[in-house]
């Protein structure tokens, strides 16, 4: 019965996937290709007849299979009945079994307490060992990271280390002439303290002269002055000798001589007087020249001269280790910023308005192409009713920041950021273009194409914009140029009108487009501006610029109303669109048909609910059996005659006995060889509990043979109207999700693919929505209220993220703003989201979709393009249960 639901919601996903997918070229839905509607409508009424009698048969068939299963539940009682009996039975038989066995638990117990102490000590020192075994891997990873990050810092830093050590021999040299300086110096002082020494010497040698001569005269007038008293003190004496003398004399000696030799002794006393008051004079006039404070004053300065020495060259030293000091401290600083210093930058991909994600060249060319588009309108541009553009106002996107594309950057080193950095588009004179660059920040998310270094890859986003000032500038496009795009676009449009005659590629005209962007774009690089600080504190610029591998220019887009004439599109390859894969995620859509095989029976589950849980029954053992004997090292147990051979276990701790040999009322001697344990008989009783409860679940298997016709009938009507078709069976084959109800991503994805192959040339450059499908996929938002988008409630919401775009990823014609509203909804629904039920710049995408009720949804797209034209879309989103 599911697989004729499935039959029925196939079949008519495929009508409404077709009769959805036409869309008009203008601002309403009223051309011809709706003539179909009526037949449609039918068809869909025929259906949903059968559907609904499908559905009575499936009551039916649940009714029947409730009985069954009623059945069921009574032939499980019969059975627990039987297996009651059967427990019953062992009452008589294990009765005495329960107290021997809490005897031998008891000793069991005793020798499993020094088990399970023996085994936590054994798990301890596992658990110490497995994490031991941890720290020495995870050490040796660390240790292994460290080694690695040194190899890499030495071999990507050996220049920065070549320079800072010139720089050192620079400072070394200039420390040298210091050294020379301070020595020469040192000299002069030594010069100096030798003069010093030599005056000191000279000065003594003068005081120790002076002080000889002193003493000397000093010697002679004591000697003279102890004649003197000698006199005096026998003056007494000498005058009564000389008296004696004078008597004698004046008998005897002649006076006169006598006189003149008085004379000459009193002569000789005025000289010793003389003489000392000479030496005296002397001895003051020396003091009074040199006197000892003089002298103290000398000795002092000599001292002080040798202090100041030595203060000299502690101050000296002082201020050498000083300047060593701060040049160590600007190397320090100087290789710090070289460290941080960026020497490169390698561009990665970029991502533009025009030109879509690029990893590498784009369809064969050598550049990048950065791009913003811009428009002029002729008249007012109202979106809902607010006004977005004035009469003659130049369209451009002036508010992401980033109407030009972003560069993906990685810098080297790979530790280094953009700090301190000032970025610009140069060309490769070095002059500024019109374009400006801010960096993003780093992504958190893989290039689609992989990075050139694959450890800490460093991938910078940088946004690239243009302002509206700088216009004129960023304009590189000639009215040839121009006109060679228009017919490229024509060119297009008539192989859209002949689809049997010749097969459309759109890269023949992207690659075009690339070609002329080549002929005519200035090659421009990533150019970062570092400051830093020098050696000498001084603040230093340098200049890295990438590889002149980005091209950028401004590019007046086609309006939507461009392609006038209605033509189905046939064999349209859409990958030829870079943006398609970067925005909307589309992949493998080439439409090449290959038949839908058969597929094979479908294994699903039935659940019963309320059925005893056989895991989980109690049995009670009550009854009275004879000493049993039991042989544990023989893993035997011996009722009377009956022997039951048990099993050890892998454990080598447990035996298993099969008691379904026993007989009833088996009685015999126990005897248990576990040491000196005896277990003696013992009543013993058996009860059964089954009043736990559980859902028991059951295989069954659905044949698919009615299914099968239906992938046969789609294989003839598809192979007839369409042509070619890729990738229609993975889509197919999701319907098998139906058996569970999950039928939602299959008719999502099967109604998608149909409005991607009928739909009108018009459409492929007017608003599109897609969406995400519960298995992550993108899903085209359909037209139709009758063949509304399914999505599922979780719980109490029903969410989905939808992407505002159109056919072509907007790549031709680009929305200016964009405004997706709610416009119908079920009563008493709520319906939030990101960007919903707001203006928009044509840059956004993504939409957010949240309802909390079942129902059917619709939602109105109305987007502006370049020129200022507006178009409105209206689709459906059917929230079920």
């Amino acid at each position: 019965m599911k697989r004729q639901i499935t039959s029925i919601l196939l079949f008519s996903a495929l009508l409404m996937g077709g009769a959805s997918a036409f869309v008009s070229c203008t601002d309403h839905d009223s051309d011809a290709s709706y003539e179909v509607d009526g037949s449609i409508a039918d068809q869909l009424k025929k259906h949903a007849d059968e559907f609904q009698g499908y559905i009575n048969t499936l009551r039916g068939n649940i009714t029947d299979l409730e009985g069954r299963i009623n059945t069921l539940k009574t032939e499980t009682d019969g059975k627990f009945t039987t297996v009651n009996a059967d427990i019953a039975g062992l009452k008589a038989s294990l009765k005495a079994l329960e107290t021997r066995l809490t005897t031998a638990e008891k000793a069991i117990k005793t020798a499993q307490s020094t088990a399970d102490a023996a085994k936590t000590a054994a798990d301890k020192a596992n658990a110490d060992l497995a994490t031991l075994k941890t720290e020495l891997i995870n050490a040796d990873i660390e240790l292994q990271n460290q080694i690695n990050a040194v190899k890499q810092l030495a071999g990507k830093n050996k220049e920065n280390i070549d320079n800072l050590t010139n720089t050192v021999n620079s400072l070394s040299e200039k420390i040298n002439t210091n050294t020379d300086n301070i020595k020469q110096n040192g000299e002069y002082i030594q010069q100096l303290v030798e003069m010093l020494n030599n005056l000191e010497n000279q000065s003594n040698q003068s005081i120790r002269s002076l002080e000889n001569l002193y003493n000397d005269l000093d010697g002679r007038l004591g000697t003279d002055e102890e004649l003197l008293e000698l006199v005096k003190k026998d003056q007494a004496k000498l005058e009564d000798v000389v008296e004696k003398l004078n008597t004698k004399l004046d008998n005897t000696v002649d006076k006169t001589n006598f006189d003149e030799v008085k004379k000459k002794v009193e002569e000789n006393k005025v000289d010793i007087q003389s003489i000392k008051t000479d030496v005296q004079n002397i001895k003051r006039d020396f003091a009074n020249k040199v006197s000892q404070a003089d002298f103290d004053i000398l000795s002092d300065n000599v001292s002080k001269l040798d202090a100041a020495y030595k203060q000299a060259d502690r101050e000296m030293e002082s201020r050498i280790n000083t300047k060593i000091n701060e040049i160590q401290e600007k190397l320090n600083e100087l290789f710090n910023d070289m460290i941080n210093m960026l020497t490169g930058i390698e561009l990665q991909a970029t991502e533009s308005p025009i030109s879509g994600y690029e990893n590498f060249s784009f369809l064969g060319s050598e550049a990048h192409i950065l791009g913003a588009y811009f428009g002029k309108c002729s008249d007012q541009v109202f979106l809902g009713d607010e006004l977005i553009a004035n009469r003659n106002e130049i369209l451009i996107d002036d508010q992401s920041g980033e109407n030009a594309g972003i560069i993906y950057a990685t810098l080297n080193p790979s530790n280094v950021d953009f700090t301190n950095c000032t970025l610009k588009i140069v060309n490769s004179l070095g002059e500024e273009a019109p374009f400006t660059a801010k960096v993003k920040g780093k992504i958190n998310h893989a290039l689609k194409y992989g990075i050139s270094r694959a450890n800490n890859s460093n991938v910078y986003a940088i946004q690239v914009n243009l302002d509206k000032d700088n216009l004129e500038a960023a304009k590189t496009w000639t009215g040839s140029d121009v006109n060679a795009l228009k017919n490229i676009a024509k060119n297009v449009l008539d192989k859209l009108r002949k689809p049997g005659e010749t097969r459309l590629n759109i890269a023949d005209a992207a690659t075009t487009i690339a070609k002329t962007f080549n002929n005519r774009l200035t090659a421009y690089g990533l150019q970062a501006e570092q400051t830093y600080v020098d050696a000498n504190k001084k603040e230093t610029t340098r200049t890295i610029t990438s590889k002149l591998s980005l091209a950028a220019t401004a590019i007046e887009p086609l309006s939507y109303i461009f392609l006038q004439q209605n033509t189905t599109l046939n064999n349209l390859d859409l990958p030829s669109f870079p943006t398609i894969q970067s925005k909307l995620n589309f992949n493998d859509y080439k439409f090449n048909w290959t038949p839908i095989a058969g597929l094979g029976p479908v294994k699903t589950s039935v659940t019963l609910k309320g059925m005893p849980d056989l895991n989980k029954i109690k049995v009670t053992i009550d009854g009275k059996v004879a000493t049993p004997e039991v042989n544990v090292e023989k893993a035997e147990i011996k009722f009377g005659n009956t022997t039951l051979k048990g099993t050890i276990d892998e454990d080598k701790e447990h035996i298993t006995v099969d008691l379904g040999d026993l007989e009833k009322n088996t009685t015999a001697d126990i005897k248990v060889s576990v040491g000196d344990i005896e277990i003696k008989p013992d009543d013993l009783h058996v009860t059964v509990d089954t009043s736990t409860k559980t859902d028991m679940t059951y295989d069954v298997e659905i044949p698919m043979g009615e299914f099968n016709e239906i992938i046969n009938r789609i294989n003839n009507q598809v192979g007839n109207m369409i042509g070619n078709v890729n990738n229609i069976v993975d889509k197919i084959q999701g319907y098998t999700e139906t058996i569970d109800g999950k039928y939602i991503t299959g008719i999502n994805n099967f109604i998608q693919k149909f409005e991607n192959l009928l739909r009108k040339s018009n459409s492929l450059l007017q608003p599109a929505m897609f969406y995400v499908t519960s298995n992550g996929s993108w899903g085209q938002l359909a037209r139709e209220k009758e063949g509304a988008s399914y999505l599922k409630l979780q719980g109490a919401k029903a969410s989905t993220i939808l992407v505002a775009s159109s056919y072509t990823g907007e790549i031709l014609a680009p929305a200016y703003k964009k405004y997706v509203h709610v416009t119908k909804i079920p009563a008493g629904a709520h319906v939030t989201g990101e960007n919903l039920n707001k203006i928009i710049d044509g840059n956004l995408h993504k939409i957010g979709f949240e309802a909390d009720k079942a129902g059917d949804y619709e939602l109105t797209y109305e987007a502006v393009d370049y020129t200022g034209h507006s178009v409105s879309k209206t689709f459906w989103i059917k929230v079920v249960k």
